[in-house]
């Protein structure tokens, strides 16, 4: 070739090109180096790690299970018993039952507990509802369930707690 007649001047290696070859170098390894990581970590999650796993102390933790024992002995002081055997059941009409679950689950508020619907696997439509309520006013809440006018603030709400079941039924 005539390098004479060439628009451009043959290669010669400058500072400028020794610089453009390391940063081409430097900016090719970076995502090659994070595909390796990758890799690396892929693979070595993929084997067992039983013979490079190092042995943990074991801790005495005697004294926060004490610890943790004293704060709930005093935060839930109060006993809950469960009467399964003794609840109440109810027939109500299919397009009844959410107005008639959610006012039961307000009798319940109103006599100082709470209520949750419970799943329910069964396929006739029937609905179980659990109730907490203070034991002093277990049997005001039933007899309100079952449709009596009742006073709650008439006994004073207790400690403890019972659980009432209420099964709704279709007719």
């Amino acid at each position: 070739m005539d390098e004479e007649k060439d628009d451009q001047p043959p290669f010669r290696w400058n500072p400028q090109a020794v610089f453009m070859l390391f940063f081409f170098m430097l900016a090719m390894a970076v995502p090659l180096m994070g595909v390796a990581w990758f890799a690396r970590g892929y693979l070595s999650a993929a084997q067992p790690h039983a013979a490079a796993a190092p042995a943990v102390k074991s801790i005495d933790t005697s004294s926060l299970e004490k610890g943790l024992e004293q704060v709930s002995n005093a935060q839930f002081a109060s006993a809950v018993t469960v009467e399964a055997r003794d609840g109440v059941e109810l027939s109500v009409l299919p397009e009844d039952m959410p107005a008639r679950i959610d006012r039961i689950i307000e009798m319940a508020k109103d006599a100082g507990g709470s209520g949750l619907e419970m799943p329910s696997s069964r396929t006739d439509g029937a609905r179980r509802l659990t109730i907490q309520v203070p034991a002093s006013r277990y049997e005001l809440l039933k007899r309100a369930i079952r449709g009596e006018r009742v006073d709650f603030s008439a006994i004073p709400a207790g400690a403890s707690t019972q659980l009432l079941e209420v099964n709704l039924r279709k007719p």
